[in-house]
């Protein structure tokens, strides 16, 4: 749990929610503002943080509902995956401005170039005409200089790992 370990060390325990050490995974469920994911099938050893919880950020200040760290594997140091939850009453605009927020606030705990694997996702319900706003350029995230990407999109109840590619 090396690059999971150094990055909680970086952040206050208070904002853990769920940690997981197997090597197996887990297949525990996630809800927020009536949207749900899995962990199921998700690289472990991993942690979830909640952006919600102060002291990990001025609770006046707009940005994504967690994020997703995990250890990982052939030469890959690492996953970051910064998820918005939503009940689809969001704009493209605002999900993709609160997610980089979440990557703004990130930035300093992680060291550049560890050949980390970093997403972007959203959960939940969206119209059509959102989801593929979320493909435009004006919606896309950047996280410590690398590629610009586009927010990916998970429907309520399904599994992060869909979003990793693993």
């Amino acid at each position: 749990m090396a690059f999971t370990q150094d990055l909680l060390a970086k952040t206050d325990p208070r904002c853990l929610v769920h940690g997981c050490k197997s090597t197996t995974g887990c297949t525990r469920t996630f809800t927020r503002n009536r949207a749900t994911f899995s962990l199921a099938g998700s690289p472990s050893p991993h942690a979830l943080l909640d952006f919600d919880k102060p002291p990990l950020v001025d609770p006046n200040v707009s940005r994504c509902d967690f994020l997703f760290a995990a250890d990982g594997k052939h030469g890959n140091a690492g996953w970051l995956v910064f998820l918005e939850m939503t009940s689809g009453k969001k704009a493209a605009g605002k999900i993709s401005r609160q997610i980089q927020s979440g990557m703004a606030l990130v930035a300093d705990l992680v060291p550049r170039n560890l050949g980390l694997e970093v997403r972007a996702v959203v959960v939940g319900s969206m119209s059509r005409r959102e989801r593929r706003a979320l493909n435009s350029p004006a919606c896309f995230v950047q996280f410590h200089g690398m590629k610009p990407q586009a927010v990916g999109v998970i429907s309520g109840g399904g599994m992060l790992a869909t979003a990793l590619d693993t």
